[in-house]
């Protein structure tokens, strides 16, 4: 839980999971203990496991059990919490050869650790052998965070979209010493694309895509100068362990060329939103194609598959959209906006400035 979001958020989340204990920094004490309450334990960064004693029994959890629960956007606001198994957490972190970290490299975290990017920063290099080099500022600023990428000479670089292109545009250079920079989050900007390839031709562009609802990643393409004077950088092929499929109006495989609900299908699909079965029954569906076992989950988005395979993002099926790598629903803030004293009716578009 990110201590800077909203008090509401804060206060919906510690009431909505059966939370035993809380890990707290040294800071937080206060903050955490009128949040939490008196009587759940607060366990202090630093200070826990200090009074000794004899070590527990070794914790095992098998691929389904759960591993995280990360809150994101409902229609109105209400944070839902996605259950991710540790089957999703692995398969990210060590079947997906194309953004795959190892021994020698440095990663960067610059995320909120409430965030499903924070997974890809901290558990892929964990889990591979890499470092991870942290921005600590509570508030990281595009030099802060340059600075961090040379002083620890960051080989990884995952980025939102959105930051991703600040960076370039204003801090170009600090992506020296970066192998492979992987965005996602949002569309991708073709002509800063072009720029970053231009100034490092050398890295690894990779266009990730992805929901918290399948582990932040299920489709990357790795982009080319071509892609990125084309106009439109695609989606990309499923990774390692990973289907995507789409669906029509009917919930049924769409035929070859149509456009239509991009699905995701495989093992980084999460379990389902946490005490949320009306939710959960809505977008993770059974495998609709014949022969097929397991759930798919309903992205909401619209995309094509392209004669070699590729996938394209052709909008949403529904009035989501996304800004600064958040998701926001329309409709919710026209439904709030309409409540507002004064108010009769509200319309609301999300408008956005040509990309440089």
């Amino acid at each position: 839980m990110d201590p800077d979001f909203a008090p509401e958020q804060l206060a919906f989340i510690a009431g909505d999971l059966p939370m035993r204990a809380a890990l707290c920094p040294p800071g937080r004490l206060e903050d955490s203990r009128a949040l939490f309450g008196a009587a759940l334990p607060l366990l202090v960064i630093g200070e826990a496991g200090s009074e000794g004693g004899e070590p527990g029994a070794p914790l095992s959890a098998g691929p389904e059990a759960p591993a995280c629960v990360l809150y994101t956007s409902g229609t109105t606001g209400t944070p839902k919490g996605v259950v991710l198994p540790h089957r999703a957490i692995t398969a990210m972190a060590l079947c997906q050869p194309a953004i795959a970290m190892g021994p020698g490299d440095v990663c960067l975290h610059a995320a909120t650790i409430a965030c499903d990017g924070a997974l890809h920063e901290i558990m892929v290099p964990l889990l591979s052998g890499a470092a991870v080099a942290v921005v600590e500022a509570a508030t990281a600023s595009l030099d802060i965070v340059a600075e961090a990428i040379t002083r620890h000479g960051v080989t990884v670089t995952p980025w939102y979209a959105g930051l991703h292109h600040l960076m370039i545009e204003h801090r170009i250079e600090a992506f020296a010493t970066v192998r492979l920079s992987v965005a996602g989050g949002d569309v991708m900007s073709a002509p800063l694309a072009a720029r970053l390839l231009e100034r490092w031709p050398g890295i690894r562009l990779v266009n990730a895509y992805g929901p918290t609802e399948t582990c932040v990643q299920s489709l990357v393409h790795e982009v080319t100068p071509e892609d990125a004077r084309a106009g439109a950088i695609p989606l990309g092929h499923a990774l390692p362990l990973e289907e995507a499929l789409l669906l029509g109006d009917d919930l049924q495989p769409v035929a070859e060329g149509e456009t239509g609900q991009l699905a995701i299908a495989g093992a980084k699909v999460a379990l389902g939103y946490h005490e949320r079965p009306e939710k959960t029954a809505q977008v993770f569906i059974p495998d609709p194609r014949p022969g097929h076992a397991g759930l798919v989950y309903l992205t909401g988005d619209l995309a094509r598959r392209r004669p070699d395979g590729l996938y394209d993002f052709a909008g949403r099926a529904d009035r989501q959209v996304k800004l600064a790598g958040r998701r926001v629903e329309i409709d919710g803030v026209e439904h709030v906006l309409r409540d507002l004293p004064g108010v009769a009716d509200a319309v609301v578009e999300l408008v956005k400035t040509p990309a440089a």
